[in-house]
Formats: C-alpha cells, sequence, structure tokens
C-alpha cells in the first residue's frame, strides 16, 4: 500500500496495473514497477496452470473410470467426446508449459480426494 494509506493500484484497478507494468517493463523504467506485486502475480499464474492440469486430469481419469466400468457409459458418445476434449487439453498444456510434468510422475491423482472404502479404510 502507499504512505498516503491508499491501496495500491495493482489491489484498485489490475487491468490498468497490468498495462502499465507492462509498458514500464517494456521502456526500461524499472523504478516504477511494483517487483513484489509482479512476483506474486507470476507466482498465482504457475498455481492457476497446476490447477488447471489437476482438474483436466481428474476430469479425465473420472470419465475414463465411468468409460471402463460402467458398460452403458462405453456406448455413449459424449463420454468418449469428453474423454478425447480433456486428452487434447491436458496435451496442449503440457506442450504450453512442459514444467507442470514435472509434478504429474509424483503423484498423477494429488487432487483428487480419497475416498473412504465402506470399512473405513
Amino acid at each position: 500500500m502507499p504512505a498516503t494509506g491508499a491501496p495500491a493500484l495493482h489491489d484498485r484497478d489490475f487491468y490498468t496495473w497490468t498495462r502499465e507494468t507492462a509498458q514500464a517493463i517494456r521502456e526500461g523504467s524499472f523504478s516504477l514497477v511494483d517487483w513484489e506485486s509482479v512476483a506474486e502475480e507470476l507466482e498465482d499464474r504457475g498455481r492457476s496452470e497446476q490447477r488447471e492440469l489437476e482438474s483436466r486430469l481428474g476430469v479425465l481419469l473420472a470419465h475414463l473410470l465411468k468409460w471402463r466400468h460402467r458398460p452403458e457409459s462405453a456406448a455413449n458418445t459424449s463420454w468418449t467426446l469428453t474423454i478425447e476434449e480433456q486428452r487434447r487439453r491436458t496435451r496442449r498444456l503440457l506442450k504450453q508449459s512442459p514444467g507442470l510434468k514435472r509434478g504429474v510422475g509424483r503423484d498423477p491423482c494429488g487432487g483428487l480426494r480419497r475416498r473412504k472404502t465402506p470399512s473405513g479404510s
């Protein structure tokens, strides 16, 4: 927050802040840049992409399981289309941000909650 107590431009008008910050960086006016906010926005963007990947993988996994274990689902064209769409979008996301692959191998279902079995385990 500025010394006046007024909220920073980043908090008042995010769109204008992004435009002015991009312009300042391109012009080399680095002293005008709110670097802490820039760092936060970059981290937020990375987390957003990670959440998108987790969401797409979750939808894909759920549809694949339904398709595999429900015979009536295998005949349902919409299931097949959804599976192919999620695969396509996941491939595109990983192509645009290959660094996301690092987290996939460790725990591909990390974003999914584990349901308790009827026995409680």
